[in-house]
């Protein structure tokens, strides 16, 4: 039996839990709110975002690269020359059960 030292051994576990973990780190959802309360929303690769009835007037809804976002009320204030409200692309999944964008002058369920 050949004998390994101490910290060779210990460097290859670290590498083995590394490996195992990076695909899954770069992974993310998020959550923000602006000082005027508006809420951004995004998830990318592979991240998943789940929220119940939202009390914040959502800005936008993004998805990218495999991710999943699911909420089940939302409702929006979309100005006038901003993008769109949900955007998904890259295999990803939006889910908004129950919605109004209010764009400024019209109200319009979703």
């Amino acid at each position: 039996m050949k004998r390994v030292s101490k910290t060779k051994l210990s460097l290859a576990i670290a590498l083995t839990i590394a490996s195992s973990v990076v695909p899954y780190a770069m992974a993310g959802s998020t959550l923000v709110t602006t000082p005027n309360g508006a809420a951004y929303i995004t998830a990318n690769n592979g991240g998943k975002f789940k929220a119940g009835a939202m009390t914040t007037y959502i800005s936008t809804i993004e998805a990218d690269t495999g991710s999943t976002v699911s909420i089940d009320k939302a409702v929006s204030n979309i100005g006038y020359n901003n993008k769109p409200f949900i955007s998904s692309k890259g295999g990803s999944t939006v889910t908004l059960k129950e919605g109004v964008y209010d764009a400024q002058k019209v109200s319009t369920p979703i």
